[in-house]
């Protein structure tokens, strides 16, 4: 029987010697017999070093086996010669059986022949050094120190309540999968992870009580490219989710939406855009400047596009007219140009069908949204005609 795991050789007459140990390294741990020796038991360790392993012997040979953290991957054997132990840390499962084969072994209470152990003269010598970086997890008691050369980690059906810190450390990290799980909230602190482009959080409690603070993490700005929110009982999303500009797939179906964020259509790399089944009465105005591939607004609850009205003529005053200049020259802003509440303002425009932005920003003019699909591949509309509503600006007549 053979597992792979992270192994700590630790001798005990070391500190003694004012001396320290080895870090622990990726190793091979083999329990088995030497041809024509079946009775005497081996433990073979074998590192990338040293391929050819360093044996020690079983038979009244185990001082102690240590396996309180074991359901963490966690585990301790202490051999009495030499005085070393093995700190073990792998796969919580696969390390239960190697160590449930031992303490057989150990009582004496399976037949020798029954015991899965190999051929010690035939193991291979090589230990591949290719580090870890896919880990796919069903079970929160399965969960081992996650490797920080991961770039995909996937948990699926954990029930997991809280985010687990632990993932914040994994720098290289590119695809996150919580999905199906009983998550309320993403800390702020996912701002960590600098390489993320993929966040699939399907089928959680996120709507419940985030406040979606975390949206405003510098590094999802540069990195994120998929964003998946489906089932969530969400019944609003920020604008801070328009900051989010290499955002390519944006998915929000099954939740309790009405409308979405002004500042959508100032994605400019998004490409699939799938809102079906919420309440949305229609899309935002800037939704005339997306390029989509793909798009599913079916489901909704929207409004007859013959509905709206005139709207009364009102003065702009002095921070409206700044802001449409802003808007309309692409003049850049952000928090460390102008205050936040500035830069919300901006984020919260209207649009006409003009392509000019507007302040107030509520709709006053609505039109069929396929008008405004340009270059979709996929439409998928079913029962009602979806409609995109507009804030007449004040160079077109009410």
């Amino acid at each position: 029987m053979r597992i792979s795991a992270s192994v700590e050789v630790s001798n005990r007459l070391l500190p003694s010697l004012n001396m320290g140990n080895r870090r622990p390294e990726k190793s091979y741990l083999s329990i088995g017999y030497l041809p024509g020796q079946k009775e005497k038991v081996f433990i073979l360790h074998q590192t990338i070093r040293n391929g050819h392993g360093i044996k020690y012997k079983v038979n009244d040979n185990i001082g102690g086996l240590f396996v309180k953290f074991i359901v963490e991957g966690k585990a301790t054997l202490r051999f009495k010669e030499p005085p070393v132990d093995l700190i073990i840390k792998g796969e919580p499962k696969p390390l239960s059986n190697f160590l449930q084969v031992l303490k057989q072994f150990m009582d004496k209470k399976v037949p020798l022949k029954v015991l899965q152990l190999s051929n010690l003269a035939g193991a291979s010598s090589k230990v591949d050094s290719k580090p870890s970086v896919k880990l796919v997890l069903k079970q929160k008691k399965e969960f081992p120190v996650f490797p920080r050369t991961l770039e995909t980690l996937q948990i699926n059906e954990a029930m997991m309540k809280k985010f687990d810190c632990r993932i914040l450390r994994l720098q290289k990290l590119k695809v996150l999968n919580l999905a199906d799980n009983c998550l309320e909230d993403i800390p702020n602190e996912i701002d960590l992870l600098p390489a993320l482009e993929e966040l699939h959080l399907a089928k959680n409690k996120i709507g419940e009580k985030s406040k979606f603070t975390w949206l405003c993490s510098q590094s999802l700005r540069l990195s994120l490219i998929h964003l998946d929110l489906r089932e969530n009982c969400i019944s609003f999303i920020p604008q801070e989710i328009c900051r989010l500009k290499n955002l390519k797939n944006l998915l929000l179906d099954k939740n309790n939406l009405r409308h979405l964020p002004n500042g959508l259509g100032l994605l400019s790399k998004l490409k699939k855009l799938s809102v079906s089944n919420n309440r949305l009465e229609w899309m935002p105005g800037s939704c005339q400047f997306l390029r989509l591939n793909s798009v599913d607004v079916s489901k909704n609850n929207w409004k007859d596009s013959c509905s709206g009205g005139n709207r009364l003529r009102v003065v702009l005053n002095l921070v409206d007219i700044a802001a449409v200049a802003v808007l309309k020259h692409r003049i850049e802003f952000s928090e460390e140009l102008i205050p936040r509440t500035l830069v919300c303002y901006l984020e919260n425009a209207g649009y006409c069908s003009c392509g000019i932005p507007v302040f107030p920003s509520r709709p006053n003019k609505f039109a069929p949204l396929d008008r405004f699909l340009y270059a979709a591949e996929r439409v998928f509309v079913f029962e009602e005609e979806p409609i995109i509503g507009f804030s007449t600006c004040f160079q077109h007549p009410t």
